[in-house]
């Protein structure tokens, strides 16, 4: 597959993305002003930019008339190869494999956060439970305060969580196994 640039959307003249998931700058000339009278003129010549990784998710950092902006490449890619965000509910950018390093065209598109949540649930690739970087618990965890016969205020303060969280776990209303 060739690989086919767009202008990012809202850095027309800046910023590019490729149909393969990568972000370049474009070639162009930038005045820098520093504030006490004097002015630089700087060339800048285009270059593929490289990732930050964030939950996962490649970032790059732009910058454009003085500001500076952080933006996820698979946003990207998706408004400039298959439109901008069409309603205000879809608001997120799915995957369509569940793979978040796969950020081309075919594989990304809009979606509610109810669509988004059942493809992460179908691929495997949810956060729930142990997987969380919220946790507290782990499996063992869960499987003992379920086993346990002690109050669940008692239970709460030894594992360091809430005495609702402990009656969730026992009425099976989270950690449930799949």
């Amino acid at each position: 597959m060739a690989e086919a640039w767009l202008p990012v959307c809202g850095f027309v003249g800046f910023y590019e993305v490729s149909n393969l998931g990568r972000v370049r700058s474009v070639d162009r000339t930038v005045t820098r002003d520093y504030g006490d009278g004097r002015k630089t003129t700087v060339r800048r010549s285009g270059a593929i930019m490289k990732f930050d990784y964030r939950d996962g998710y490649a970032t790059v950092r732009m910058q454009a008339e003085g500001r500076s902006f952080k933006a996820y490449v698979h946003r990207l890619v998706c408004a400039a190869f298959n439109g901008p965000q069409p309603t205000p509910e879809k608001s997120m950018v799915a995957h369509n494999d569940g793979d978040f390093t796969n950020n081309t065209p075919e594989n990304v598109r809009w979606a509610t956060p109810t669509e988004n949540q059942r493809d992460r649930e179908g691929h495997g690739t949810h956060n729930r439970g142990e997987r969380s970087h919220l946790r507290k618990l782990t499996w063992d965890d869960v499987s003992e305060i379920r086993e346990s016969s002690e109050p669940n205020p008692h239970v709460a303060r030894r594992f360091g969580v809430t005495s609702a969280n402990i009656r969730m776990i026992r009425r099976m209303k989270t950690w449930i196994p799949l």
